[in-house]
C-alpha cells in the first residue's frame, strides 16, 4: 500500500518533533548493515489534536533520486498479553539495494519476490498516531524484521 498521505505544510499552530525509530538499512551500502535507532524528523498539525502527526521518513537514508514514494505497512507483535503496533516503510525499486530482513515480511518460501529497500520502523501510540520508541518496542521490532 503506498503512503496516503500528501506533505503537510507547516502552520503557526504546527510543533515539529524528531521521533525515535528503527531504520534497518539494505544490504550492499559496503557499511554499517545493522540496524540501530533514527530520528525522524514529524509534523504535529493541530497542537490539541495531538493524533495528526505526519512522519517524513523520505529522507533518512539512500535512493532518494530512484522512488520518492514510501509504501507502508501496519504490523502487530503479540507477546503474551502485551501487544506493539508499528508501522513500517519502505520503498520498492528495481535499482534499489537489497534488504534480506524485509523476507520475513513476504514469507521466506517466496523466493521470487525480492524487496529492496531501506526500512524505517515506527512505533504505533493508542493516543497518538506514532510515539518515540523505547527499548522494549525497539526488540520487538528487531524479532519482527528477523523473523
Amino acid at each position: 500500500m503506498v503512503n496516503w498521505r500528501t506533505f503537510v505544510h507547516q502552520t503557526p499552530k504546527s510543533v515539529e518533533l524528531r521521533l525515535s525509530s528503527r531504520l534497518y538499512p539494505a544490504d550492499n551500502y559496503g557499511g554499517n548493515t545493522r540496524a540501530r535507532m533514527v530520528r525522524v524528523q514529524t509534523r504535529q498539525v493541530y497542537v490539541r489534536r495531538r493524533k495528526a502527526r505526519h512522519p517524513f521518513v523520505e529522507g533518512i537514508r539512500g535512493d532518494r533520486r530512484l522512488q520518492p514514494y514510501i509504501h507502508n505497512i501496519f504490523a502487530v507483535v503479540a507477546d503474551g498479553r502485551k501487544l506493539y503496533r508499528f508501522m513500517v516503510f519502505l520503498k520498492k525499486h528495481r535499482r534499489a539495494k537489497r534488504n534480506s530482513c524485509l523476507q520475513a515480511l513476504v514469507g521466506a518460501g517466496n523466493r521470487r519476490i525480492r524487496i529492496r529497500s531501506d526500512v524505517v520502523v515506527m512505533r504505533r501510540g493508542v493516543r497518538t498516531d506514532y510515539v518515540a520508541m523505547d527499548g522494549a518496542h525497539a526488540r520487538a521490532a528487531d524479532w519482527l524484521m528477523s523473523e
